[in-house]
């Protein structure tokens, strides 16, 4: 199955890009750092003491990332390189997320790291056709909770600005136990206003029950997780049929839910709601797209025709335009024709 899971041209819808730096990855940028730089020890003994049975002990992979990409050259070549890990997973688009930022290294702009994004993502592009290989990417800029009002419209100027390049959505991300909806719905709105899409990182945590229905009043395009969505939040999700970006692997590690059996996944998808599947943080969790989808074929049971037709319907939901949405269909429906289903 995994085999065919590899082949099968599919869609990634919640991918944050420091989260899908690989170690391997890290470990290259890190060759780069003077020999005596603390980082090295540092990232062996985060190494030794790593654990996915800990969600504290693998968190802190953050902090390596951070601590390798602060240049142009850095964010441009693990965007390349995230970019072509998905690819050699089966997918066939990627939507990919991050929050700008600047002040380290070279990186004088947010505009500059959103210029090493897109830089990468041409390299990647660029390599990937040279062997043949179609694929789609575009990019969503997220909002931090953390920040301000003022922050959060400077990032909707800049994913603005970049429409033309390949951004095609906003999010909402960040510490769900920090801020509100509503000290940022202003930017959201004009984001909207502007052409658009808005996907929301939504009820990660029990206790977000009003500021779930905050979000819910303004009607995103999707959602992130919606993990503790219950009453009238569940009642609204599906009614409006708003798409699920579902990280079976992240909730249960990051221990949000309890076991793949009891995931949320299993009530909305069987209940005919819109679910994509998707990796969140593949560096992270090391986990993938692939393994993300075998997880739900081995846990309910599904069919190799159920696996195809579920990467054929996460079409639905992507941001970016009809023509794109059809070339990737096609792809699918290709596969789905060679494989006879």
């Amino acid at each position: 199955m995994d085999a065919f899971l590899r082949r099968l041209p599919k869609v990634e819808l919640h991918a944050h890009l420091n989260g899908s730096v690989s170690r391997e990855t890290i470990r290259q940028l890190l060759a780069a750092h003077p020999p005596d730089s603390p980082l090295h020890a540092e990232f062996a003994e985060f190494e030794r003491q790593c654990s996915l049975e800990s969600f504290s002990s693998f968190f802190g992979l953050f902090r390596f990332v951070y601590a390798v990409t602060g240049t142009k050259a850095a964010i441009r070549a693990i965007a390349k390189q995230v970019v072509l890990d998905f690819e050699a997973d089966g997918c066939t688009y990627l939507e990919l997320r991050s929050t700008p930022r600047c002040g380290t290294g070279d990186l004088g702009s947010k505009q500059e790291y959103v210029d090493a994004c897109l830089a990468g993502t041409q390299d990647a592009l660029q390599e990937l056709a040279a062997r043949g290989v179609a694929m789609d990417v575009k990019w969503i800029l997220s909002l931090d909770r953390r920040h301000s009002l003022e922050a959060g419209l400077d990032t909707v100027d800049l994913a603005v600005a970049n429409m033309h390049r390949g951004v095609v959505g906003v999010d909402l991300c960040g510490d769900p136990e920090v801020g509100g909806f509503l000290q940022l719905k202003p930017a959201f709105s004009k984001a909207r206003a502007a052409g658009l899409k808005v996907t929301l990182h939504m009820a990660e945590i029990e206790s977000q029950g009003q500021d779930t229905i905050d979000m819910l009043d303004f009607g995103p395009d999707r959602i992130g997780h919606g993990t503790f969505l219950s009453g009238e939040s569940r009642d609204r999700v599906i009614r409006d049929a708003i798409p699920i970006e579902v990280c079976l692997s992240s909730n249960v590690i990051g221990m949000t839910v309890p076991s793949i059996e009891e995931h949320h996944f299993n009530h909305f998808h069987f209940q005919g709601h819109p679910c994509v599947l998707c990796t969140d943080d593949r560096g992270v969790f090391a986990c993938s797209l692939v393994h993300e989808y075998s997880l739900v074929e081995k846990h309910f049971r599904l069919s190799h025709a159920d696996m195809v037709q579920l990467a054929l319907k996460s079409v639905d939901y992507i941001f970016a335009d009809n023509e794109t949405k059809q070339r990737v269909r096609s792809r699918i429906d290709a596969f789905k024709a060679a494989e006879a289903l």
